[in-house]
């Protein structure tokens, strides 16, 4: 199994303006997006990495290309790491919805039946994909070390998978545009090595 470091894309206007980011909106990197990358590129460019994988939005791959330049290695897209389907919430702004789009999903998703957004996913379908993808990757790159590369509540999901905490918990977490974390399936019990660093 593999150590994965996962980075959060960079910096997008929605971000920004804190907009509903999720699967249906393929917004690119904003100027300061493009350096939180190469900032993370210059803080990784010492670990050896045996490969790079993203989310095929363009917000994560161009994130990945960036971080990936110095390596010499090609981005495989993973569609299981694209972000949460934010259903009707998608491109609404957070003011609108009166707190924070983390606290929503996470109060819906105590019972997992129920969508976290209409026409959306509920929380754990984001951690059963993205927990599966992240598996798949590891058992291809035994003792190695990788980069994946995707979004805010892919990683928080898989983060409570690690740490063995209720998905409810996501709401407690704050991760950065552009931050590294860092997760190890080496062994028989994942661990959380690195969370929310920003280079």
């Amino acid at each position: 199994m593999a150590r994965i470091i996962l980075v959060r894309h960079g910096e997008t206007e929605w971000n920004k303006a804190m907009r509903v980011q999720g699967g249906g909106s393929d917004i690119a990197l904003n100027d300061y997006g493009r350096s939180q990358a190469a900032m993370a590129r210059r803080h990784l460019e010492n670990e050896k990495l045996s490969a790079v994988y993203a989310s095929p939005l363009c917000r994560a791959m161009e994130t990945a290309h960036i971080i990936a330049e110095p390596h010499g290695l090609e981005i495989t897209q993973v569609p299981e790491l694209v972000e949460i389907d934010a259903g009707s919430y998608e491109g609404i702004l957070t003011s609108e919805l009166g707190r924070r789009f983390s606290q929503i999903v996470s109060e819906l998703d105590e019972n997992a039946e129920l969508p976290c957004t209409p026409g959306g996913e509920s929380l754990s379908m984001v951690q059963q994909r993205g927990w599966k993808a992240l598996e798949q990757i590891s058992a291809g790159h035994n003792g190695e070390t990788v980069l994946v590369v995707t979004h805010y509540f892919v990683i928080l999901a898989v983060i409570c998978k690690v740490l063995n905490l209720p998905l409810v918990n996501v709401s407690r977490f704050w991760m950065a545009t552009g931050s590294i974390s860092i997760i190890n399936l080496n062994g028989s019990i994942p661990r959380l090595e690195t969370f929310n660093i920003s280079p």
